[in-house]
Parts: C-alpha cells; sequence; structure tokens
C-alpha cells in the first residue's frame, strides 16, 4: 500500500499582513498566489507576492500557481527563487505554466505567444541546473549564457535535481 497524504492550500488574493497571518494560523499547508504581468484583473505579480508570503509567515509552504515561466529570463528566475527558499528556510514552492490567456502579457514582455510552451521547455531543465550553485553554460534556442554560477543554492535539495 501507497503512503499517500492529502494537503491542502489556499490561493490567496489576501491584501493585508493580518489576512495573511490570519490564513497561516488555519490548518492550511500552503499558501499560493497566481500572478499575471498584464492581465484584464488587477494582481500582483507573482514572485513579488512569493516574497510578501515568505516575509508575512513563518511555517506554512508558500508557492506560485503559476508563474508564467516562458514570460522571465531563467537567471532571474533562479536566484529570486532560490534566494526565497533560503531565506524562507526551505518552503518556497515553484509552480510554472505557459499562459496564454491574456496575448497582451506577452507583448509587454516582448515574447512571442507561439513560443510560449517550447521556452517553457527550455526554462525548466536550465532552472534546475542553475539551483546546483555550479557553473553554468547554456546555449539554448532562448537562452544563452555561461559560465554564470547562481549561489547559494537553494535549501531544497529537490530544487537541484536535473
Amino acid at each position: 500500500m501507497t503512503n499517500t497524504s492529502i494537503t491542502f492550500g489556499f490561493l490567496t488574493g489576501a491584501t493585508t499582513a493580518d489576512d495573511i497571518q490570519a490564513l497561516e494560523a488555519l490548518s492550511y499547508d500552503a499558501l499560493w498566489v497566481g500572478g499575471h504581468v498584464a492581465s484584464r484583473n488587477p494582481s500582483p505579480e507573482a514572485l513579488m507576492q512569493l516574497a510578501r508570503l515568505a516575509a508575512l509567515t513563518t511555517h506554512i509552504r508558500v508557492g506560485t500557481a503559476a508563474l508564467l515561466l516562458p514570460l522571465y529570463p531563467p537567471a532571474i528566475v533562479a536566484k529570486q527563487v532560490a534566494d526565497l527558499d533560503r531565506v524562507s528556510g526551505g518552503r518556497i514552492v515553484l509552480g510554472v505554466g505557459v499562459g496564454g490567456e491574456y496575448p497582451q502579457e506577452f507583448d509587454a514582455c516582448g515574447v512571442p505567444i507561439a513560443e510560449r510552451g517550447a521556452r517553457t521547455d527550455e526554462a525548466i531543465p536550465l532552472l534546475r541546473l542553475l539551483w546546483s550553485a555550479d557553473e553554468v553554460n547554456h546555449y539554448g534556442w532562448f537562452h544563452e549564457m555561461g559560465p554564470v554560477r547562481i549561489h547559494p543554492a537553494p535549501l531544497q535539495p529537490g530544487a537541484r535535481r536535473s
């Protein structure tokens, strides 16, 4: 028999520190934030809100649901998520997506919407390489870098799997 556990999270639009801390006091296992760069609905940018959640909580996991990865340079995401994971004590969960429901976001970020899947496919293994804290050389279709070292690594060893 497989040992599985069910966890409960809450996608938060909470705006005050008191609201966020009240959610942490409940029996949730995680707080999640969605995020768009330029959607029709007002929403915080995902990594900025993730930093806020990490700063205002002490034990609950916090994550993105979902960061639109093709809109971001992988080195910036790798550094921000690694730093957030370290300052939060290893509580960060990075959920990624490809987006597409708001084409204006892609226009605003200078990313052709037709490339969103391929950019994400390239970025995911690149993030894992960058989280190794080793020197990385990468010459892909969308991103070229190297030698570059993003360090220190995240606390969670799972983030560093390749």
